[in-house]
């Protein structure tokens, strides 16, 4: 049985694999891992589903895990003793979401790496280490220009009925929730997170009406502002790498984002996985 690395990349809403020595890119697709908002249950759960998964197509020597949440030694250690346990003779290597980012993106040289997906962040990658200036809040207080962000910003303009009629009845319809019940059904979640994160997708979807993008291009200059420019003075960077949806499927409205501030989009990818797998097929 052939021996390989097994690479993972894990988001809140989906955890994503594929083997390095496949000679075509195969990607599968798990239940998400954010160890920041799930049990040990959940990612014991899903770790188990891609033990079962891969364990009968080959000898998993190597693990080479990137996830969201994966920024905290606590979080690394959650994540690390549960795969150990399903993946006990294998050696296992657990990195940051953002670290996906570096190595999809820049291929071990340095520069500057975002993420917009579900949420957000950025740094600078010196070729080895990332470098952040700005603390990652999180979907209550930060996540800017992330479908969470995205999500919520329109959510708080419908209910203040500041959203065109025809856009606010579209997703009204689509959510098969009545306004009216919208605060009380939000308050009720255990994890509204998800639920802005998907109206963020929505609107992503709907980038060409008007007021959907201008939406997404305040959220998308909010991050800028606050995450990008201090990077890009600091390292006298203009050119900048992303990966995530938020990014790649609103890709026109980022590059006009980014030129109001006088900077420019180098690279985007919707999700770093390929990425990954051409990284570690070149290392071989």
């Amino acid at each position: 049985m052939k021996k390989s690395i097994l690479i993972v990349d894990s988001g809140a809403t989906s955890t994503k694999c594929v083997v390095s020595d496949d000679s075509v890119f195969q990607m599968n697709v798990f239940s998400g891992i954010n160890p920041n908002i799930h049990s040990d249950k959940h990612i014991n759960d899903t770790i188990a589903s891609i033990f079962n998964f891969f364990s009968e197509k080959s000898k998993i020597s190597q693990i080479q895990y990137y996830g969201a949440g994966c920024g905290s030694e606590t979080n690394i250690s959650r994540v690390f003793t549960i795969l150990k346990n399903y993946f006990f003779d294998s050696e296992i290597h657990i990195y940051s979401d953002l670290m996906a980012s570096a190595h999809a993106l820049t291929k071990g040289n340095t520069g500057i790496v975002a993420i917009l997906g579900t949420g957000s962040n950025a740094a600078f990658f010196d070729g080895t280490n990332l470098i952040k200036m700005t603390p990652s809040l999180g979907y209550l207080l930060g996540d800017e220009g992330s479908a969470t962000d995205i999500g919520k910003t329109f959510l708080r303009n419908l209910l203040y009925r500041e959203v065109p009629d025809d856009l606010a009845e579209e997703f009204l319809n689509h959510s098969t929730i009545a306004r009216e019940m919208l605060i009380n059904y939000i308050y009720s979640l255990p994890q509204p997170n998800k639920f802005f994160a998907d109206t963020g997708a929505f609107i992503t979807s709907k980038n060409q009406h008007y007021f959907a993008e201008n939406l997404i291009f305040k959220c998308f200059s909010e991050f800028i502002k606050q995450l990008l420019l201090p990077l890009s003075v600091k390292y006298e960077i203009t050119e900048m790498n992303f990966t995530g949806s938020m990014a790649f499927l609103n890709r026109h409205i980022l590059r006009r984002a980014l030129h109001l501030f006088n900077l420019s989009l180098k690279d985007v990818l919707q999700n770093p996985l390929e990425g990954l797998w051409q990284f570690y097929q070149a290392e071989k």
